[in-house]
């Protein structure tokens, strides 16, 4: 690997704006480049060993992202890559992960220089993602869908997963570095993190 990048991870719940930050910080960081989590879905299954305790309590070693790990060492070994939305990300001495789960999976938890959890009450951040899916993610989707889709994951949300997300995510924080009020605008929140960043850099 090279030592000289530095790898920046930007993490919370879904929903609490991590995306728009990601992007955000990575146009105003010189030689910087960013990789999204969300974009390899597709390629990432949650097996049920993951669950433990009923279903409430999480095991995040055992979620399988292969692509997503592989792509982040190859951008560490100097090498650009093509993600699964067909994008090209080059590498850069700084690069900004939009990534859950902070330092809690042991193939991203040997990279991470720095983490920045943001911190949204999950009644916001479940609101914002109903939101999202109605104006962009399902925008082509028929009516009746949208509900079905919606209404399954709130289903899931409330069958156990929201217990599930709160210990995890207590984690994530508690092993975070900086703590962002996501309750903040994201300009407040990227000038914060700019704030940062420039006293790490000096």
């Amino acid at each position: 690997m090279n030592e000289n990048k530095y790898v920046i991870a930007i993490s919370g719940i879904s929903g609490s704006g991590k995306s728009t930050l990601t992007k955000k910080i990575a146009k105003l960081l010189d030689n910087s480049t960013f990789i999204m989590f969300d974009d390899y879905q597709e390629k990432t299954s949650y097996p049920n060993e993951m669950f433990t305790g009923n279903g409430k309590e999480l095991d995040l070693n055992k979620l399988e992202s292969n692509c997503f790990f592989n792509d982040l060492d190859e951008l560490l070994d100097d090498k650009n890559i093509i993600n699964p939305k067909s994008r090209e990300i080059k590498t850069a001495e700084y690069i900004i992960i939009d990534w859950n789960f902070g330092r809690s999976h042991d193939r991203v938890r040997k990279h991470v220089d720095q983490v920045f959890f943001v911190d949204v009450p999950f009644d916001i951040a479940l609101s914002r993602k109903i939101l999202r899916n109605i104006e962009v993610d399902l925008k082509n989707n028929k009516p009746h869908e949208k509900i079905d889709i919606i209404k399954s994951n709130l289903n899931m949300y409330l069958d156990g997963f929201r217990s599930a997300n709160i210990k995890i995510y207590e984690k994530v924080k508690s092993e975070s570095d900086i703590i962002l009020d996501g309750n903040k605008t994201i300009n407040e929140l990227t000038d914060e993190i700019m704030g940062k960043l420039e006293k790490l850099k000096g």
